[in-house]
């Protein structure tokens, strides 16, 4: 263990404190939303933990140590730790965070245990302790122990999970791990990339020893616009249920990274997150058809995927993010977002509120939501089925197919998405709002000088919002009714509606 503050100190409160960075952040403490920094090369690991939040002298949670083993063979059936330390029980201090472990071994083989978790927060509302980083490269080995890299538990939040990675020097394969026994952390996205002092909790891949020297990189089909530059290559990432996985930004650069294997699990009542960041393309060519993780991509960032896609249990939100190269998407039991400024193209080049595809079917309790203000989105496809249950949510949506099918109990829904709040103007109650007719007066509305507006819109070619209800003036802002939002349904084949088209 080490004594001192370290990069990824947790920061201190006396309701509360935050637990230490370094494979990820720290997990928040009650009254501490400043969290422990990330640092430290995922790839070849050196660096000393961190100390939690609070305390003083021998009560800080100090960080793990760091161990480097250079061998020809190594057999390893004991004991290697650099956990970092549990804050004291009934205190409210940060755990402390993992350290590092790196082994390079021609051979490396037995069933010991690695452990480079993070420390516990104090029972008193103490964040937990980042897990810290374990690397081991070797050109063969039998190795069947266990090894870890948690973050450190807390009755507010648990420290992020720290990075486990594996090189077969003798293949060049990499396999990236990270678990953390199906703990979450508090918030599900990125609040800013620009500023991650208030994050926590998450998992954190570190791009220092590639900043020197960038390699452009080679795009097959797809213009994205901006010069792409290599970044990370892993063959295989294995992500735990729960667990939050993001990629160091480049503030120099647009990056490619590339795993070309990922594996999820379903812990903790999910799988785990991706977060692709702005400027950042990452790239999964092979994946199973079911994709085992929860995606989030934000604004200039992109994720391509394989061309045939199924989320089911899981979910995928577009910030203002493209979606590349699927062809087919099928969405189960999820949500899918797309927000305002995002996208989806199969090759070519990327328009921001245009979604191509060749299908799309929307499955039982899977919804798929185009509600962003102020956008009008474009769906285009040669085939959209929903099914049973399946519901496409939008506000304004042109969608553009050779056949829709919308089963029974199958619905497009533009409810409640149109006006709303208009200029409050009588006191007893409001007036309805008008479109194809006149909205009827409220209460006494008439007689105490009320208005409504005029009817509005084509007959022939409907393609304005409803308008929201007037609010009286005795009645709080924005509480009188939405109006409807606008659908374009354009099919040149054959259109099967035994479901539910609304626009109320």
């Amino acid at each position: 263990m080490v004594a001192g503050s370290g990069p990824g100190a947790g920061s201190s409160h006396f309701g509360g404190s935050s637990g230490a960075g370094h494979g990820g952040r720290g997990g928040r403490g009650k009254s501490q939303d400043r969290t422990g920094a990330f640092y430290g090369d995922f790839t070849r690991p050196q660096a000393f933990g961190s100390s939690g939040g609070g305390g003083s002298g021998d009560s800080i949670a100090t960080g793990g140590g760091v161990i480097h083993i250079t061998a020809q063979q190594m057999l390893h059936d004991g004991q290697i730790a650099v956990n970092g330390k549990d804050a004291l029980a009934n205190s409210d201090y940060g755990g402390g965070s993992g350290g590092s472990v790196f082994i390079e071994a021609a051979s490396f083989d037995g069933s010991g245990v690695i452990q480079a978790n993070g420390g516990a927060g104090g029972g008193n509302a103490g964040g937990g302790g980042s897990g810290g980083r374990i690397a081991i490269h070797y050109n063969s080995t039998f190795f069947s122990g266990i090894i870890s890299a948690y973050g450190g538990a807390s009755t507010v939040e648990t420290g992020a999970a720290g990075t486990i990675y594996k090189r077969d020097e003798s293949r060049g394969y990499s396999v990236l791990e990270v678990f953390n026994q199906g703990r979450k952390p508090y918030k599900e996205t990125i609040d800013e990339y620009s500023d991650l002092i208030s994050d926590s909790a998450r998992t954190w891949l570190t791009l220092s020893h590639m900043f020197d020297s960038p390699v452009q990189a080679v795009l097959q089909d797809v213009d994205v616009g901006h010069t792409i530059y290599e970044g990370l290559t892993i063959e295989e990432v294995k992500l735990g249920g729960s667990a939050h996985l993001a990629i160091e930004l480049d503030s120099s650069f647009t990056r490619l990274h590339t795993f070309r294997r990922f594996y999820g699990t379903f812990e903790g009542d999910s799988f785990g997150f991706l977060h692709v960041g702005p400027r950042q393309l990452v790239t999964i060519p092979n994946t199973d058809y079911y994709i085992p993780v929860n995606l989030r991509v934000y604004q200039s960032g992109y994720i391509q995927l394989p061309d045939r896609v199924m989320l089911h249990k899981n979910s995928l939100s577009l910030n203002a993010g493209y979606l590349i190269g699927v062809k087919d998407l099928t969405i189960s039991q999820c949500r899918v977002t797309f927000g305002a400024g995002s996208g989806a193209f199969i090759t070519g080049s990327l328009q921001a509120t245009q979604f191509k595809f060749q299908t799309v079917m929307i499955m039982s309790q899977g919804f798929l939501d185009m509600v962003a203000t102020n956008i009008k989105y474009s769906l285009e496809m040669d085939s959209l089925v929903i099914n049973s249950g399946g519901v496409l949510t939008g506000r304004n949506v042109a969608i553009v197919a050779q056949t829709v099918t919308v089963d029974e109990s199958g619905l497009i829904n533009l409810d409640a998405r149109g006006d709303s709040c208009p200029t409050t103007d009588v006191y007893y109650a409001g007036s309805g709002g008008s479109h194809a007719g006149y909205g009827g007066f409220g209460f006494l509305a008439e007689s105490s000088g009320g208005k409504r507006i005029d009817s509005f819109g084509s007959v022939f070619r409907p393609v304005t919002f409803g308008k929201a209800g007037y609010a009286g003036r005795s009645s709080p802002s924005c509480t009188g009714g939405f109006g409807g939002g606008i659908l374009n349904l354009t099919v040149s084949g054959t259109l099967q509606l035994d479901g539910e088209i609304t626009s109320r």
